[in-house]
Parts: C-alpha cells; sequence; structure tokens
C-alpha cells in the first residue's frame, strides 16, 4: 500500500462569507480499526492475575468507545453544518424529494462524512461485543472455573459474533441503528432546509442478503418533524423524549406536569392515552441538536453555518510521518467555484 502521503487528497470549501472549510480526506476508513483495535488484547494474560487484568481491558475499551463517540459528535455536527453550507447552492432551483437525494447522495464530500460515521458505529459495536465477551470470561475467572489460556479463549469468544456482525449488510447493520437515524434526520433537514425526511432505508442500497420486501417499504410516506413542544405552545426547549410513546416536550414544562401530578401524568399530546414518569421519559440529545439547527434554518438573515465543517479533518489512521506535506487550500472564488462543481457532478 502506498504510504499515506499518496493516498490522502485534498478537498476545500467555502460559504458565502469566503470563509475557508477545509477538509482531508483518505481513500478509505477501515484504518480507524486500526486504531481502536488495542494489541494488548491479543498479548497472553497472566493467569494469576487474570481477573484483575480483564478488568483492566474492560476499561480501556470503554474509554476507546467514549473517544469513537467524540469522534461521532465531530462528524455528526461537521454533516450538518456541511449540508447548510451546500444548501446554498440549491436555494434559487425548485427541487423536490428525487432531486434532493440525488444531489445528497452524489455529493463527494457528504458521501466521505456519511462512510466515517457508519465506520465510526462499526467499531462501537465490535468494541461492544469485545466488552461482552471479556465480561464473561471475567465472570468464569471469578466463579472459579478453570482457564487454560484467557487471551485464546477470548479469541474463540469474540470471533463468531465479530463474524456474525460483519457479515450484515449495511442496511442490517444500520437500519435500525439510533445513531445513524439521527444523523440522516439531521443532514436532512440542515441540506433541504427542514423538509419531510424520507425512509431511511432509501439511503442504504440493497444488497443480496437483504429481503426481497425492503424495497416495497420504501414507499411509505416521509417522516416530518414538529419541534413544537405540545405543553408550551412553542419549540422545544432542552427536548426530554417518551419511551413508551413517540413524541418529546421540553425539559422543565414535562417535569413540572410530573411535580403536580405527583409523579405521574398523561401524555399531554392530543389523542396520546399513555401515561408518564420520570421513569420512562429521558433527555433527547439528538433531537436537541436538531432543534439547534431548525432554529438557525428559521432565524432570519442566517448566512453563518458555523465553525465546525471549516476544520474538519477527515481521520487519517496510518503511521506515516506527514509533516513534509503542504497543505494549500483554495481562497475566495475558486471555493464557491469547487463547491458549484461538487453540486453539479
Amino acid at each position: 500500500m502506498p504510504p499515506a502521503s499518496k493516498r490522502k487528497k485534498h478537498v476545500v470549501e467555502s460559504d458565502s462569507d469566503g470563509s475557508d472549510v477545509e477538509v482531508e480526506h483518505v481513500e478509505r476508513n477501515d484504518r480507524i480499526l486500526q486504531k481502536v483495535d488495542p494489541e494488548y488484547l491479543n498479548k497472553p494474560i497472566d493467569l494469576q492475575q487474570g481477573s484483575a487484568k480483564i478488568k483492566l481491558i474492560i476499561s480501556s475499551l470503554t474509554a476507546l468507545a467514549k473517544d469513537l463517540m467524540t469522534g461521532e459528535e465531530t462528524v455528526l455536527n461537521t454533516a450538518s453544518e456541511m449540508a447548510e453550507l451546500l444548501n446554498e447552492d440549491y436555494k434559487d432551483e425548485d427541487m423536490n424529494e428525487e432531486k434532493w437525494l440525488k444531489a445528497l447522495l452524489e455529493n463527494e464530500i457528504m458521501s466521505q462524512l456519511e462512510e466515517d460515521f457508519r465506520a465510526l458505529i462499526d467499531r462501537q459495536a465490535e468494541l461492544k461485543i469485545r466488552a461482552k465477551t471479556l465480561g464473561e470470561l471475567r465472570d468464569r475467572v471469578h466463579q472459579g472455573h478453570p482457564v487454560a489460556d484467557v487471551a485464546k479463549l477470548f479469541e474463540q469468544r469474540a470471533a463468531e459474533p465479530l463474524s456474525q456482525y460483519r457479515a450484515k449488510t449495511v442496511r442490517q447493520r444500520f437500519i435500525d441503528n439510533e445513531r445513524y437515524v439521527e444523523y440522516r434526520h439531521l443532514v436532512w433537514e440542515s441540506f433541504t432546509n427542514g423538509s419531510a425526511v424520507p425512509p431511511v432505508k432509501k439511503f442504504l442500497p440493497r444488497e443480496d442478503n437483504d429481503e426481497q420486501s425492503d424495497d416495497e417499504d420504501i414507499e411509505l410516506g416521509a417522516e416530518t418533524t414538529t419541534y413544537r413542544c405540545p405543553i408550551t405552545l412553542t419549540v422545544l426547549e432542552d427536548p426530554y423524549t417518551s419511551t413508551v410513546c413517540p413524541h418529546a416536550f421540553s425539559g422543565y414544562a414535562i417535569k413540572e406536569l410530573l411535580q403536580q401530578g405527583h409523579g405521574i401524568t398523561d401524555c399531554p399530546e392530543t389523542g396520546c392515552s399513555k401515561r408518564l414518569t420520570a421513569s420512562t421519559i429521558k433527555p433527547d440529545e439528538g433531537l436537541a441538536r436538531r432543534v439547534a439547527a431548525y432554529k438557525r434554518r428559521v432565524k432570519e438573515g442566517r448566512t453563518q453555518t458555523g465553525t465546525q465543517a471549516k476544520t474538519y479533518q477527515r481521520m487519517d489512521l496510518s503511521d506515516e510521518d506527514d509533516e513534509d506535506e503542504e497543505d494549500e487550500p483554495m481562497e475566495g472564488p475558486a471555493l464557491k467555484k469547487k463547491i458549484k462543481q461538487q453540486a453539479a457532478e
């Protein structure tokens, strides 16, 4: 494989104010795994300290999972802001769902961001499998079961669930993944000024192992999100969502209702018969992010899309030294021309 400096290419964008938007990317994202899979997972574990060492590895995996979550947040925010930026190229065009979808899926930058996000989700899933396997091994040690080779047993037990996960199609891995669904909603609404979000399957190509009936479900209507709190009748603030019905509320408002009802209340959404308690509502960071994007869209005179997209660099996970590589970002009109070329391709 050629060195990273040869595989890397440089793409630069600009917003309407001429600010630089730098996006560096590499050809593939599989190198993420090389960074998040610690080599010590395959090193022999001293059986006399097996339980303690397994616990230490689990803690390390947990820390890695947090790092991956931070990466997800970075990509998520970047994708939302980049989508808002690219929206400017279509503000004078007559767009419908099909045209929006085509423009989004064919945009190189947005495709790269989604690829990064999916890769991070995959690594999260694989880390959870490893952590679960290690937890089971620790339980065996605690229970006094003889373990001849902890490292070997770990590899054997993790191999099958990892293989099963990796054998899944793109749809099977992401269709019901909450983080991916959040990504799709946020990016689509940012790109299309809040139009109804198509079914997630429209963003995931059908593969041979997907059921034939999968594509039939695509014809279901697009989903429109309302950001109005049914209690205050204003835009959601610090949104909480119900775990027993698909409704959301401003945090302070639903908490006040629960307090007035001594810990229980009917769902305030008209027509909903569910009963809510403090244990059936939870803060929704994903929805809070979408509400913030919604407020930006409706703010009169909005021209600035934020700073995240201007500094995002795709993860270069190779071990090559790129200090000698010089970046030569485009500026001004050249940047705007580059964005329009992306949209036209």
